[in-house]
């Protein structure tokens, strides 16, 4: 018969439940095929069988989808292909409109703003909205 109280009881469960979950846990994480479950406030994980040949891993805990092969949240309505094809895309579009904004405004000097400033009209001198820095064009 134990000795303990029942709310002792009740914590020593609880920690050696939780550092036998972490012990087994972190021997999975070193498996190929182990994913961990990316649902909000899931902990769970589970060795995917099917690889990048069937990138779906449904949770076995919260049903949540993740994507074995990019580790996000299954991309809904995209194979993985078509999300690498889109993800390309989105990348260069965003070079892009980097590279159109370093010609068109000056950062801010303020240290730690860094906002983009744009001059469309009226006189050589700006404010940044976010720092309140005013800025003369020349400069």
């Amino acid at each position: 018969m134990c000795n303990h109280s029942l709310d002792k009881c009740r914590r020593l469960l609880t920690f050696e439940y939780r550092y036998d979950r972490k012990a087994v846990m972190a021997v999975f994480k070193g498996m190929p095929n182990f994913t961990m479950c990316l649902g909000p406030g899931c902990d769970s994980g589970q060795i995917h069988g099917g690889g990048h040949d069937q990138p779906i891993m449904t949770c076995t805990t919260c049903n949540f989808k993740t994507c074995f092969t990019h580790q996000l949240p299954w991309h809904a309505g995209q194979t993985c292909d078509e999300y690498d094809e889109a993800t390309a895309e989105r990348l260069v579009q965003e070079e892009a409109s980097m590279k159109l904004i370093g010609k068109i405004s000056k950062v801010c000097p303020t240290a730690g703003c860094g906002a983009n400033i744009q001059k469309k009209k009226g006189c050589d001198h700006m404010t940044c909205e976010l720092s309140r820095f005013f800025i003369e064009d020349g400069d």
